[in-house]
């Protein structure tokens, strides 16, 4: 799965997901599923290869 389809994903659920450093931060944290958590942590460099930082 792409960056992109991991992010189109999360959409759909309702998280929004946005790079703080090397961190990840997403939220609203209630719409987090256990799948959803570990498909976060599992592609953590991925999503942050793509998403701008702040």
């Amino acid at each position: 799965m792409t960056a992109l389809e991991i992010l189109d994903q999360l959409r759909r659920h309702g998280v929004r997901v946005r790079a703080s450093g090397s961190q990840l931060i997403a939220a609203p944290s209630r719409a987090l599923t256990y799948e959803l958590r570990g498909l976060i942590r599992e592609n953590k460099a991925t999503l942050l290869a793509v998403l701008p930082r702040r």
